[in-house]
């Protein structure tokens, strides 16, 4: 999901990181295709519900431009989906996240100035067959 995501043109200047071991080695391996990000390891982001998760990453946020999260569901797939209703995002979107939200899945999010999300995109990762 790194190199997909390098590939696309994302760089997160912050990386948010739970504390859990499973969160820090993923980070570790999506690292090499996503370098010169600042990390930060939030005890915070383990098990964190979908508004804790939201709060945690306003406060960290103010100065990032591009922030990425690696933490857990529940609450991740909560959040996408609340982000996904107060966006008017397209019916799809809603329900596949609703559907699922596998590890390593990835939501991505502009916010304007307000603070409203508008989905960028929904992606899963490749499984084999």
């Amino acid at each position: 999901m790194g190199e997909r995501l390098a590939a696309m043109g994302v760089r997160p200047d912050l990386v948010l990181v739970s504390t859990a071991l499973r969160t820090r080695e993923t980070w570790e391996i999506l690292e090499a295709a996503l370098p010169d990000a600042e990390v930060r390891l939030m005890p915070g982001l383990y098990n964190a519900e979908a508004a804790t998760l939201r709060r945690l990453v306003e406060a960290a946020g103010e100065t990032a431009k591009v922030m990425m999260v690696v933490a857990h569901n529940p609450g991740l797939q909560e959040l996408t989906v609340r982000l996904l209703r107060e966006g008017e995002s397209p019916a799809a979107y809603l329900a596949r996240a609703q559907r699922a939200f596998p590890p390593a899945a990835v939501s991505i999010f502009d916010f304007d100035a307000a603070g409203r999300a508008a989905v960028e995109g929904l992606f899963y990762p490749e499984r084999d067959a």
